[in-house]
């Protein structure tokens, strides 16, 4: 499991609110977080679902928590666990 994939499950399972940006090389994407779930997500000019698809397939790169973060809209509504 990549290191940011562990990022993404601790944050949801603990309950924390905002964003977790990641980047692999050019490509960057931000899934965030609203009482422990994850309500939206964007990598480039792709939203929901389809961004989780794509960053969920990339095997390394950087990323970041950023509490200050808050999604702009819901996109998603499923629960943490069927999105992993």
């Amino acid at each position: 499991m990549s290191i940011w994939r562990k990022c993404f499950n601790y944050r949801g399972a603990i309950g924390l609110p905002g964003g977790l940006s990641i980047q692999q090389d050019h490509s960057k994407g931000i899934i965030y977080f609203r009482d422990g779930e994850i309500v939206h997500a964007e990598q480039g000019a792709i939203r929901g679902m389809d961004a989780i698809y794509i960053m969920l397939g990339w095997k390394e790169g950087d990323f970041s928590c950023q509490p200050e973060l808050e999604a702009a809209t819901v996109s998603i509504t499923m629960p943490l666990p069927s999105v992993a």
